[in-house]
Parts: C-alpha cells; sequence; structure tokens
C-alpha cells in the first residue's frame, strides 16, 4: 500500500469513526435532552392549565357556598319545619291570623338531589294585609316563592272600615294603604302554596348555615316594581262593594208660559247614555295579555264583562290597558280619531282627554303598541 492509499485510509476510518460517535451521542445524550425539555414545557402547560381550573375552582366553591347560604338548610324535613314557622310568624305579623291554617305538603324532588319543599296555607283577611304578606315574603333572602294563590270574596264580612283607627290593626297599616281610610273592605278568604328550595350537600364543600340576621337587612330585588306600586293593587280593589255616589239634587223646573211659538228643538241625541253607569273597576295582566274588566251599576247581580286591546267599547276601540286605567280611541261623532284616558275606578262619564303632559306614564306604552 503506498503512502497515499494510507492516507486515504486513514480519513475514511476517521469519517466514519466520526459518524457513529455522532450516532451514539445522539441517541445517548441529545434524543434524551431534546425529551427532557419537551417534558418540562408539557409540565409547565399542565400546571398552568391547572392553576388555571384550581381558580375557576374558588369561584365555582364560592357560588355554591352563597347559594347554600340562601337555602333553610340541606335536609329537606328541618328546611321545611323552619319554613313553616317562619311563614305563621310573617302572617301573625300582617294581621292575618284568622282561621289560619298551615300543613306541610310532601316534598317534590328536583334534578341533581334539589327539592322543593311547599307548605300549604289557609286563612282570611283584607287585600291590603294580603298584599303585604306577599311583598313582605318577597323579600325574604332565601329562596322561596309562591305557586299557587286564590282569593274569594266574602260580601257578608263587608264592613267599613271608618270604624279602624287611621294606624290599622295593631298599627301594622303603611302609609300607602292610608288614603283606603273610609271605604268598605271586604274579608277574604286565601289559600296559597309556598315552596322553598333545598340545595343538597356537596362533598367536600361545607353547607354554610342561614343566617337569620340577614332578615330585614338584606333584601333581595325580587319583586316586579317598586314596593309602594303595590299600593294601588288595594286603591283597585275589585272585591269591594261599590257604592254609587249620591247624585246631586237636581234645581225644580220653571214653569214655561204656554205660547204660540214653536216648541224648541230637541237636543241632540247622547251618544253615550250609559257612561255614567259603566265603571272601570279593574285591570290585569296574564301570560302578556292585558284584559279590563267594567260593570255596569245596574247589573251588580252579574260578573263584570272583560275586555281585551282592538275590542269595541263605549263610543270607540280599546287601544291600550294600563295598570292605572285604559285607553279607548274614538270612533264614532264628531270626535273621531280623538284618545281619551279612563282612570281605573272611575266611571265613563270621568274620562280625561289623552294629555302627554298629564299621562306621561301612559304616552311611551301608546306609542310602544303602535310599533308592528
Amino acid at each position: 500500500m503506498t503512502r497515499r492509499e494510507q492516507r486515504l485510509a486513514t480519513l475514511v476510518g476517521t469519517a466514519v469513526a466520526l459518524l457513529v460517535l455522532y450516532q451514539v451521542a445522539g441517541r445517548g445524550v441529545v434524543n434524551p435532552y431534546q425529551r427532557l425539555l419537551s417534558d418540562q414545557q408539557s409540565t409547565a402547560q399542565r400546571k398552568f392549565d391547572l392553576e388555571v381550573m384550581l381558580r375557576g375552582g374558588d369561584g365555582i366553591r364560592e357560588a355554591w357556598q352563597a347559594a347554600t347560604a340562601a337555602t333553610l338548610g340541606a335536609d329537606p324535613h328541618a328546611a321545611q319545619r323552619v319554613f313553616r314557622e317562619d311563614i305563621g310568624q310573617l302572617l301573625r305579623k300582617h294581621g292575618l291570623e284568622e282561621d289560619l291554617k298551615l300543613r306541610s305538603l310532601p316534598h317534590r324532588t328536583l334534578k341533581n338531589g334539589f327539592a322543593e319543599v311547599p307548605v300549604s296555607i289557609s286563612v282570611k283577611g283584607e287585600l291590603d294585609e294580603i298584599v303585604d304578606f306577599m311583598c313582605e315574603f318577597y323579600q325574604r333572602p332565601y329562596y322561596a316563592k309562591l305557586t299557587r294563590v286564590k282569593l274569594v270574596g266574602d260580601e257578608s264580612s263587608l264592613r267599613s272600615s271608618a270604624s279602624v283607627s287611621s294606624t290599622g290593626k295593631k298599627g301594622r297599616k303603611s302609609s300607602r294603604h292610608a288614603n283606603r281610610e273610609g271605604r268598605g273592605s271586604t274579608k277574604l278568604s286565601v289559600t296559597m302554596t309556598a315552596a322553598a328550595l333545598v340545595v343538597p350537600p356537596e362533598k367536600g364543600i361545607p353547607h354554610i348555615e342561614f343566617d337569620w340576621e340577614r332578615v330585614g337587612a338584606d333584601v333581595p330585588a325580587r319583586l316586579a316594581a317598586e314596593l309602594d306600586a303595590y299600593g294601588e293593587v288595594v286603591q283597585a280593589n275589585f272585591f269591594e262593594k261599590y257604592v254609587k255616589p249620591a247624585e246631586p239634587a237636581r234645581p225644580p223646573a220653571e214653569t214655561v208660559a204656554t205660547t204660540d211659538r214653536p216648541p224648541p228643538p230637541q237636543p241632540p241625541r247622547d251618544p253615550r247614555p250609559d257612561a255614567g253607569n259603566l265603571h272601570l273597576i279593574a285591570t290585569m295582566a296574564t301570560f302578556g295579555e292585558y284584559t279590563a274588566y267594567v260593570q255596569h251599576d245596574e247589573r251588580r247581580d252579574q260578573p263584570p264583562e272583560s275586555y281585551s286591546v282592538g275590542d269595541a267599547i263605549d263610543d270607540g276601540t280599546l287601544v291600550l290597558v294600563h295598570p292605572k286605567g285604559m285607553v279607548v280611541r274614538v270612533e264614532n261623532g264628531a270626535e273621531v280619531g280623538a284618545q281619551y284616558f279612563y282612570p281605573l275606578g272611575t266611571s265613563f262619564k270621568e274620562r280625561e282627554r289623552l294629555d302627554p303632559a298629564l299621562h306621561s306614564d301612559v304616552m311611551p306604552l301608546l306609542q310602544q303598541a303602535r310599533r308592528p
């Protein structure tokens, strides 16, 4: 072998040795190091994901504990007993004690271990007492609702509230009912069903007990309107017997001497002869449908007639039913197209020409009703 061939063989051998060494180093050192770096990155990402989950779990835990703190306990039997006692105290607070009966009904099982504990209520009382009870019931800081309410008027118990002091029974009458004094008041037979929610215990999360010091201090916003607005329900009490106001005495007719002159022309016919006998006694909203109830003075022994938007009424068409009255568009006579507002509790004869300044709370609803 020549010297040149020896050098070439040495170079080839060195190259082969370096290639083998690189492969051995890659498999034994480089690849494990790359896998270690990849595992570190995966571990860091997993750590970040777990921290996010834990932070979200803390929020869920706090929300669950806040929900359990707004219930009367995790045991349905104990919660129902406490619920029944609280309802009894609330009824007596508002003077609802006559023929009072409270009865626990069977529990209703919901999904995921939740339950409702219903209580049946039967009592007699006046409408303002019932409204006050319902308002304060929905201000209780625990999950509860009225699932059934039935009111039946008892005309035999009609009596004048003038014999009641201005502060009411046991000083419980609120200022929003003060202007009812001097009107008749009918005792109502009330049947209600109230239900409270029971949240099941969750493993690993403490069940927060209800704090009774929250009652009166923590008032949830569960009422559909401001508290004073419910006084209008009492003012428009269609359970009360309507007493027609006395008509003013008419002056004696003057004696007219007989002459040869022709008789005076007959006065124009009144297009609304029954306007003084028709009274708007109630408005009601049921599942988004608004209804007005009208009573005729000469047909007090019959139920009131109901009218919906679009019905013919008086000398026009009913276009809006409002909690404080209704709006009618005139369709006949010289005032075709004019709109009048009929205040709740008044006769049709006392209707008012619709004025944006005087009826500012009615105009937005009327404009909304006109939209297609």
